[in-house]
């Protein structure tokens, strides 16, 4: 069966992003009052403009999202995953034979008894392979 996963930005990342967006911000303002003295800037003031509206919406979504961060995840821009099973173990990227040649180790090194060393080595040869 398929697990739902959540993926989003972490808190530092937001706030650095909020900060980037506000030194961005100024930027935008100061060059739009060094534009508007400027004979025919119409379309430097248009393209200042849009780039402050954009800013606003990328800034607003950094600050709703910190603001949201430890309520529900599908509330915020967390990206929706689908975890199958495969995925779920971290044993599952190591090969069968290297499972089974790790079992043989730590039973050398007295790390496990006999008893579980059985147990795990029927384990690992039941798994599909």
């Amino acid at each position: 069966m398929a697990k739902k996963a959540y993926i989003k930005p972490t808190k530092p990342s937001l706030v650095v992003g909020m900060i980037v967006v506000v030194f961005m911000l100024f930027f935008g303002i100061f060059f739009m009052f060094l534009i508007s003295s400027e004979p025919d800037s119409h379309i430097g003031i248009g393209f200042l403009s849009i780039w402050m509206l954009v800013l606003l919406l990328i800034g607003g979504s950094f600050l709703y999202n910190y603001i949201n961060y430890d309520k529900n995840p599908s509330h915020s821009v967390a990206e929706e995953i689908q975890l199958d099973d495969s995925s779920l173990s971290a044993s599952s990227s190591i090969s069968f034979d290297e499972k089974l040649r790790k079992l043989d180790q730590l039973k050398k090194e007295n790390l496990i008894t006999a008893v579980e060393y059985e147990n795990k080595r029927k384990e690992i040869l039941d798994e599909k392979w």
